[in-house]
């Protein structure tokens, strides 16, 4: 009886795993944001890099600066944007770890000595959640991203939000993205000052994949994009492969999933 009991148990943890999807393979792309003062932004950022990794760049009409395969990508808009109330918070360089207040994070950046290695090196996101622990968990079962949570910093809400602590960290492709805890319901990411985050993806397995879709055919200069819905109404694109012949305003295709 102990051993049927043990095959049946056996037999039902392979049916779990099998009936598990596999998540997609991505590769982070780029950080699209808007600006009123787009040309200026992106002097800004290109001043902080060294110049022999971080270089300016534009995919079709959008411009920005690129390292490693990993972009930013400004759009400018006719006024200023919004800065809060949606999933995308802040983004810089450097190290991110629950252990430690955004504030206290905030100061090491101050501290930088110019110009920074790369765009590219020690990249992080911070995003705002109403579950960070949730959100953590759809970027590992969804994205395939290492997790690591803290979830009693969820129970702190300093009065200033720049006190506070990662719930989760979400690290990809040497993208690191550290999850809040928002202390109000988030508005859907585009027109805000963070429109999106980008990832390389296959576009085919993506279509059949369980993803809340946006927008299922687009481009993004040569290449075919689509479109979804993350955490928090973060809009997330996926870009595939180049479809379209280059112009001399296009860039190289886009890297390899990982």
């Amino acid at each position: 009886m102990t051993g049927r009991l043990w095959a049946l148990g056996l037999g039902l943890w392979a049916a779990t795993l099998a009936a598990a999807p596999s998540p997609l393979r991505v590769s982070f792309h780029h950080i699209h944001v808007n600006d009123d003062k787009a040309r200026h932004l992106l002097e800004y950022y290109g001043k902080l890099f060294d110049r022999s990794t971080t270089h300016d760049a534009a995919i079709g009409a959008v411009h920005g600066i690129e390292s490693g395969g990993i972009y930013l990508l400004v759009t400018e808009v006719p006024r200023p944007p919004v800065d809060e109330g949606a999933a995308g918070w802040h983004f810089g360089w450097g190290t991110v770890s629950v252990r430690e207040a955004y504030d206290r994070h905030r100061m090491q950046e101050i501290e930088w000595t110019l110009p920074l290695e790369s765009f590219a090196k020690d990249l992080h996101v911070h995003l705002e959640s109403e579950d960070p622990i949730a959100a953590g968990n759809w970027y590992r079962d969804t994205f395939g991203a290492e997790l690591e949570t803290e979830p009693s910093n969820a129970a702190v809400q300093p009065l200033k939000a720049m006190y506070r602590r990662p719930v989760a960290i979400a690290r990809l492709d040497g993208v690191a993205l550290a999850i809040y805890k928002s202390a109000a319901p988030l508005q859907p990411s585009p027109g805000h000052r963070i429109d999106h985050l980008a990832f390389t993806a296959d576009l085919a397995a993506a279509r059949v994949a369980a993803l809340t879709v946006l927008n299922d055919s687009g481009r993004l200069g040569p290449f075919e994009t689509m479109t979804i819905e993350g955490p928090d109404r973060l809009a997330i694109e996926l870009v595939g492969p180049q479809i379209l012949p280059r112009h001399s305003g296009d860039v190289v295709p886009a890297r390899r999933h990982r």
